[in-house]
């Protein structure tokens, strides 16, 4: 094969190949709330001039596994291991408890509305579960070993700043949610920011 044909290879290839990642997405409620207390600058202790980008509030979510640039073969066995892994398990209580910098333990770069430690356990359970299915399937992606935080990121920084030059956060939020299925995402990285799309969603069984 020559290098012409080789670049045209590897171009179709990319374009052939997702960039996925399995979610929870937020309720229209749940989104008007969170709207109304970005408006009342409750998210990040009133006006702060540190360059924050608030995301779309459609694209909102609670991210359960980044699964990076899939095939289409690999996508079809990552929706067989997601029915699976919702098999049997009832729709998931979910609550958002607190505004709070992100990541935890470094330089912030987001914020985010963390949910309960009870919520980030359970959904780890399912997290893990479905992981666990991906594996046994030989589907490729990096499995992350940290501590799994539930969280939905509502803006982003410009840059990272320190902790201790923001202004303070982790204002109780005090939202309760009924998630009825994970949903399979698409995630196109635009100019302008990401832009998300359902490509299948696998509701939970009552």
């Amino acid at each position: 094969m020559d290098a012409y044909s080789l670049g045209l290879f590897a171009y179709y290839n990319i374009e052939m190949r997702r960039r996925v990642f399995l979610a929870i997405n937020l309720d229209h409620a749940t989104i008007a709330r969170i709207e109304r207390m970005i408006a009342d600058k409750e998210m990040f202790g009133g006006e702060s001039g540190f360059g924050i980008r608030f995301l779309k509030p459609e694209n909102w979510h609670i991210t359960l596994s980044f699964l990076g640039y899939q095939d289409e073969d690999s996508i079809f066995r990552i929706i067989n291991a997601a029915l699976e892994a919702v098999r049997g398990i009832p729709p998931q209580k979910i609550e958002l408890d607190k505004s709070l910098y992100g990541p935890p333990d470094k330089n912030p770069r987001m914020i985010w509305i963390s949910a309960s430690p009870e919520t980030s356990r359970r959904l780890n359970k399912i997290k893990n579960l479905f992981e666990d299915k991906l594996e046994g399937l030989g589907v490729a992606f990096r499995r992350e070993n940290r501590e799994f935080h539930a969280h939905v990121t509502v803006a982003r920084f410009e840059k990272s700043f320190r902790k201790s030059s923001l202004p303070p956060l982790g204002q109780p939020v005090n939202l309760k949610l009924e998630a009825q299925n994970l949903d399979l995402m698409e995630s196109e990285l635009k100019r302008g920011g990401a832009e998300y799309t359902i490509l299948q969603r696998f509701p939970f069984k009552r």
